[in-house]
């Protein structure tokens, strides 16, 4: 029979963490793994303290970050829409009148490129110093073979430096003038395509169809809705259906009448939009009561008389009389207590 040597009793036995291992317990690869470990712990540390030096002196923390916040890794940026508050102070109304060479079959309006101008009217309304607007306005007939000299007229009349109203001029009369421009040969009218090409939302172009409309917010009406609710007399005779019976006729007067209804029309529905945009009745009172002055006054112009006539006019006659009486009060009182104070600054005795 063997004998086995007798155990001894003893407690349980404590596993020892590697990391509480002797180094010469692990081995060389164990040595080699644990400076590895050391060598990521000093680097991190040396980076955290750098990046808390470079943030200590950074714009964000002299503005009162802490130390510990890290710069966001993206921003929200803000796109904001260009202004569309048009200026008043040089303005230019205008409206064009189209003949297509072949109407369609089914009585539809023909696409816009079909379409050719034959007429355009152009009221020019300059604000001056006085207070006072002073008006042109300029009648275009496009006859067949002067499509060039029509093209450069257009192109004076509108330069880039002014804002330009129309109505649906975004939509048909602006690019109708462009390609028919581009096909008489034209391609250097900057008056003209620098109006073509204005932002919708910038204040170059004010086409009040898309004003009225709110952008597209609700549906567009044509021009004689607006001014019938407005009292504005338009379209009293001949509508833009007649147009190319009345060409073919030879009633180019009559064409050039109409346009001039349209465009003085426009320009009154403008004064309209742009008082109750700024929320100043003197936007409407003063150049309103103004035209009707230079409608009366024009003798070319009586077929234009009842604008001068209509209930916007008449309203604005006395309202304008009223702003320009109460400004040129208030100039002198101001006047008076200008030469006041210079009089009592300089010691001599006051005049009143």
């Amino acid at each position: 029979m063997s004998t086995r040597p007798r155990q001894e009793a003893r407690g349980p036995t404590r596993l020892q963490p590697a990391s509480e291992k002797p180094l010469g317990h692990q081995g060389g690869r164990g040595r080699a793994a644990h400076r590895r470990l050391e060598g990521l712990r000093s680097s991190g540390s040396d980076r955290d303290g750098r990046e808390e030096k470079e943030l200590q002196g950074s714009p964000s923390n002299r503005l009162g970050r802490k130390p510990q916040d890290k710069e966001p890794q993206m921003r929200h940026q803000t796109f904001n829409r260009p202004s569309d508050d048009h200026a008043t102070e040089h303005v230019v109304c205008f409206d064009i009148e189209t003949i297509v060479d072949e109407e369609p079959a089914d009585g539809s309006f023909p696409p816009w490129p079909r379409h050719r101008p034959v007429a355009a009217a152009f009221l020019s309304a300059d604000w001056s110093a006085d207070g006072r607007t002073r008006f042109a306005l300029d009648t275009l007939i496009c006859l067949p073979g002067e499509e060039t000299k029509f093209y450069a007229e257009v192109d004076r009349l509108m330069p880039a430096g002014v804002t330009s109203v129309s109505y649906n001029g975004r939509g048909f009369d602006l690019p109708v003038l462009q390609l028919q421009a581009m096909a008489a040969g034209a391609f250097t009218l900057e008056g003209l395509y620098a109006h073509t090409h204005a932002p919708r939302y910038g204040a170059r172009h004010c086409d009040l169809a898309d004003q009225f409309a709110g952008y597209g917010g609700t549906r567009r009406v044509g021009l004689a809705e607006l001014c019938e609710t407005l009292a504005i007399p338009v379209k009293t005779s001949v509508h833009g259906a007649d147009v190319g019976t009345l060409w073919r006729d030879g009633e180019v007067e009559t064409i050039a009448a109409y346009v001039r209804e349209d465009v003085v029309a426009t320009y009154i529905l403008w004064l309209h939009w742009a008082a109750a945009r700024a929320g100043d009745e003197r936007r409407i009172a003063e150049p309103l009561a103004d035209l009707a002055s230079f409608l009366e006054s024009t003798s070319a112009l009586a077929h234009l008389a009842g604008f001068a006539t209509c209930r916007s006019a008449r309203w604005a006659r006395p309202r304008a009389l009223l702003h320009r009486v109460t400004r040129a009060r208030d100039d002198a009182a101001r006047r008076v207590a200008q030469v006041a104070d210079e009089r009592a600054f300089a010691g001599e005795p006051p005049i009143f």
